[in-house]
């Protein structure tokens, strides 16, 4: 467990020491911020609703939004299998005393940790700043809290183990950029990210909701904005380790064959 807590610390280290990264993170993000803002704002002149969001309630949920998907979306796990494995860098890994799928997990915890204590400064601000919002849907209890960073880990956990996955391929082929950009547009739109999942149409709302990329971003959001109750807790969590517990038994599985794959042809 040490060795897996030092690659953690490690990760954290790293994204502390790219600064310059972080402020042109905040830059854009700011810059995206502005730009749907002003976007929904001239969309709701045309009336007051939007389904069941009001313009208060939109530009809350793009802002929590933000968020989560910087915590719990934006890594670059497979990108960096890629080139780690193109470039021979796997072979570490049969003679180190570290599982694969852990150490990256562990590298990826480390970033998502960076990112929380990061980004919470910074949305507490900016909920400062909008303040005449109506923010006493936002959860407060503790309860609410402990299932809220439940589920979001459970997304952390699901978007990691998909883009881990889609890593492994490139045991099989030599890029694997263009899948990746796919995924990562695929998971965009149905994880909540681009559009509330419940203001799609309804054949793509039940595609969505049948997919894991709701635990993502929508779902933690609902539950941030008491979309979601806490009597509804039980059935998420369950539902949410459950692809959890497939996504990782697929990943672990598939990390086997590639790695008996890698080894017969000598690496």
């Amino acid at each position: 467990m040490k060795k897996y807590f030092i690659i953690f610390k490690n990760s954290v280290q790293t994204n502390l020491a790219y600064r310059f990264n972080t402020f042109t993170s905040f830059l854009t993000e700011g810059v995206f911020l502005i730009v749907l803002l002003y976007l929904w704002t001239s969309i709701y002149r045309q009336g007051g609703h939007i389904g069941a969001y009001s313009l208060a309630g939109l530009v809350m949920y793009f802002v929590l939004s933000r968020f989560v998907a910087l915590i719990t979306m934006y890594d670059d796990t497979a990108k960096k299998m890629n080139e780690e494995i193109s470039e021979g860098g796997a072979i570490n890994y049969f003679l180190k005393p570290l599982n694969y799928l852990h150490k990256e997990y562990a590298y990826k915890l480390g970033t998502v940790a960076y990112r929380i204590v990061l980004y919470s400064l910074i949305l507490f601000l900016i909920l400062l700043v909008l303040h005449r919002l109506s923010l006493s849907g936002i959860i407060s209890s503790l309860p609410e809290l402990i299932f809220f960073f439940a589920v979001l880990m459970i997304g952390i956990t699901i978007n990691f183990l998909i883009f881990f996955i889609v890593g492994l391929l490139s045991f099989h082929f030599d890029r694997i950029q263009g899948l990746n950009f796919t995924i990562i547009t695929f998971a965009s739109l149905f994880s909540g990210n681009m559009v509330p999942l419940d203001l799609f149409p309804k054949y793509l709302f039940w595609l969505g909701n049948f997919l894991p990329f709701k635990f993502v971003v929508f779902i933690p959001i609902s539950i941030a904005t008491r979309k979601i109750s806490l009597l509804e807790s039980p059935a998420l969590i369950v539902t949410g380790l459950a692809w959890v517990a497939g996504l990782y038994f697929f990943a672990r599985g598939m990390q086997y064959f590639s790695f008996k794959k890698y080894e017969a042809y000598g690496g």
